[in-house]
């Protein structure tokens, strides 16, 4: 084992002689514990050696950096030793450290160098004098600027102002242009002290002055004087977004629209992209060139097929702006009348009505279809839809169980209406179902009553779906809904009343027949009193008393019979037929 695996196996053991530990310790500062008797792989063996503190670069530096004169600067290092004392110290005129504070008696820079065992590390700060703040300036409103000077242009005026002689300095103007109304027409601004700027947009051949107001931070000056009057040359107002729209309710006209201001426009079109341009006839040509200030109107009498373009340009003191054109109009149309529509089947719908169906025709005259009429044959029924494309007209007015025929027309926007279509097949409406046949009334309770009936021989063309029974007197009906024969209930009758019943069937279609024959008659109410026979005392408390069934029962059966004594007292049991009641609780003698 080499000398440094014998200082290390030396200290695990736990010697007790200090020179053990010295020798040790000698021996690592000098060989690595191994010395010159130690193995080759022994010196190449890193030595780990705990007498020496681990060291790094030192730094000084200062929170803050930079300070006003009088104020502190804390200093402060890293890196180092870390185990030694920090000192500080500065050779700088007017700068003192005191510790780890560093001040100074004036502004200029100081170094600092800290020492640090046998490191030293050196940075520089600075001290300021603080800014001493100087009262801030007064800034007055500017005084009222002089009239401007102005010089007419086309459709604007240029002005020029200047500062007043009183006030503070502006920094920019307000020009506004009037009219000889004293109406504001326009205004334009003027940065600065002085300069000049446009108003425009006003109107050629018109008269204006011009006034100013000046402004700064501290406010807005009263408005000048007015300028001297001028007027103006030129012409004003703008067209744009010309659209041109081929007309579908008159022939050869276009509706002309834009998009503009002023106070009139001249219209003017050419056919497509070629030829002279022309002033059209129309509500377009309104005093010869010059039409209002509205922004649409028509042209007419153009050529139907061809395609043609449109401009519009303001118009002012006898003079066109600027034209604006549109784009190619569509085909130019000629319109005429419609071809017929084309018919399709027709069907009875009740005793009066019938639905007849269309195709729209092959042309329209150049104008959109907006109708279609529907008229039968015979004569008498009508019917119309508002519409452009194929459809069903309902046609009104007909005559039940006749054969009809229908024709349609169609009519267009621009006013004109086709020749009749081809007659449609032939269609008979319905007629009215025969009556029902009348069954037996019975009377079911105080106040109802049932009606039979049996189905009609014929529908009428149309299947019946429901019945009605009707009273007399008192018009109280009851109503089943199916197509068969069956039994209605009829409610809300007066007991005590005779009542006839008839019945009526209604189709599909909504025909009703006529109604049938009446039914017997039947009297809903309580039954009539029976006949009373024979009372026999049976004993010292007991009777018999022997009655007979009513005459009629106003119902279909009597279901129980009751007998009362008189003086009261007497009991008997209900019995549910004619015969003899037994009568007990009677008193002796009475």
């Amino acid at each position: 084992m080499g000398a440094r695996t014998r200082c290390f196996t030396s200290l695990a053991t736990g010697s007790s002689k200090a020179t053990a530990v010295i020798a040790c310790a000698v021996m690592l500062l000098a060989a690595g514990c191994g010395g010159s008797g130690g193995s080759a792989s022994d010196a190449s063996t890193p030595v780990i050696r705990g007498d020496v503190a681990a060291t790094s670069s030192l730094t000084v530096t200062g929170a803050p950096a930079t300070a006003a004169v009088g104020a502190t600067i804390a200093l402060s290092t890293a890196g180092g030793t870390g185990t030694e004392a920090v000192s500080y110290a500065t050779t700088s005129t007017d700068c003192v450290v005191t510790g780890t504070s560093l001040t100074a008696t004036g502004a200029r820079t100081c170094a600092v160098t800290a020492t640090q065992g046998t490191q030293t590390a050196t940075a520089t700060f600075t001290f300021a004098v603080p800014l001493t703040l100087s009262s801030p300036l007064t800034v007055s409103a500017p005084g009222t600027p002089p009239a401007p000077t102005v010089v007419a242009g086309s459709a604007k005026v240029t002005a020029t102002v200047a500062a007043g002689a009183s006030g503070g300095i502006p920094t920019s103007y307000t020009v506004t242009a009037y009219t000889t109304t004293g109406s504001a027409a326009g205004t334009c601004t003027v940065p600065g002290a002085s300069g000049s700027c446009d108003v425009t947009a006003l109107t050629g051949g018109s008269t204006y002055t011009v006034k100013a107001t000046a402004t700064n931070t501290a406010g807005t000056s009263g408005a000048s004087a007015a300028s001297a009057a001028v007027t103006l040359t030129g012409t004003s107002g703008t067209a744009s977004a010309v659209s041109a729209v081929v007309s579908t309710t008159t022939s050869g006209a276009v509706e002309v629209s834009w998009s503009g201001s002023g106070t009139g426009f001249v219209v003017q079109f050419r056919k497509s992209s070629v030829g002279t341009w022309s002033v059209p006839s129309g509500t377009c040509a309104l005093a010869s060139t010059r039409i209002s200030a509205a922004t649409t109107c028509i042209v007419t009498g153009l050529e139907p097929g061809q395609r043609y373009t449109f401009q519009v340009a303001p118009y002012v003191n006898g003079a066109a702006g600027t034209f604006s054109s549109s784009t190619s109009s569509s085909n130019i149309l000629a319109l005429g009348v419609p071809l017929a529509p084309r018919i399709g089947t027709p069907s009875a719908t009740g005793t009066t009505t019938a639905t007849v169906a269309f195709n729209t025709p092959t042309y329209d005259g150049g104008s959109p279809i907006t109708q279609y009429t529907a008229t039968s044959s015979p004569a008498g029924g009508t019917g119309t839809v508002f519409q452009a494309g194929a459809g069903i007209i309902t046609v009104t007015g007909l005559t039940p169980g006749t054969a009809y025929t229908f024709t349609v027309t169609a009519t267009t926007g621009a006013g004109f209406t086709s020749v009749a279509s081809d007659p449609s097949s032939p269609v008979t409406t319905f007629v009215p179902p025969t009556p029902p046949g009348i069954g037996v009334a019975t009377a079911t309770g105080v106040t109802t009553a049932t009606v039979a009936f049996t189905a009609p021989t014929s529908n009428g063309g149309s299947p019946v779906t429901s019945y009605t029974a009707t009273s007399n007197p008192g018009g109280k009906t009851g109503t089943l809904s199916q197509a068969g024969s069956g039994t209605i209930t009829v409610s809300g009758l007066t007991g005590g009343t005779a009542y006839t019943f008839t019945v009526t069937a209604t189709t599909r279609a909504g025909s009703t027949s006529a109604p049938s024959a009446a039914s017997s008659a039947v009297t809903p109410g309580v039954p009539e009193a029976p006949g009373i026979g024979t009372a026999t005392a049976t004993g010292r408390t007991t009777a018999t008393v022997t009655y007979t069934a009513p005459t009629s029962n106003r119902v279909s059966t009597i279901t129980a019979y009751n007998v009362t004594s008189t003086p009261s007292g007497g009991q008997a049991s209900p019995i549910p037929r004619a015969g003899t009641f037994t009568v007990t609780g009677l008193t002796p003698g009475t």
